[in-house]
């Protein structure tokens, strides 16, 4: 299986590319490249993976191998930290619940896309 959709947030505007399936490293970097000036590290033993755009406020999410629920709401919680980070709000007591917040939605947009029989 290869699939690749992406979508954009509604409140910070962050712009997301998911990747899932067999795309080899030349096809990631390739994406990359639209976006980012410098090339990534191609280290590409992983299951899945989260690259922050740098030029943008976005990132691209690859899942090689696994995308259940679990590996889902890891790999957003990165989101989460780079688009956060990026605009100034740290992971803190008064900034728990806007992370919850936004994970959870990046987490329900992935899973419904990647399983659409389930959605609610």
């Amino acid at each position: 299986m290869k699939k690749k959709f992406s979508f954009t947030d509604e409140v910070f505007k962050t712009g997301i590319v998911v990747m899932v399936g067999s795309y080899t490293a030349d096809e990631l970097d390739k994406e990359v490249k639209k976006y980012n000036s410098y090339p990534i590290n191609n280290d590409f033993n992983y299951d899945a993976r989260t690259i922050k755009i740098v030029e943008e406020l976005s990132c691209i999410v690859h899942f090689k191998k696994k995308w259940d629920v679990g590996t889902i709401a890891h790999e957003c919680f990165h989101i989460a930290h780079f688009m956060f980070d990026s605009i100034g709000i740290y992971l803190s007591d008064d900034s728990q619940e806007t992370y919850a917040y936004y994970i959870e939605y990046l987490v329900e947009t992935i899973y419904n896309e990647l399983n659409p029989k389930q959605k609610e």
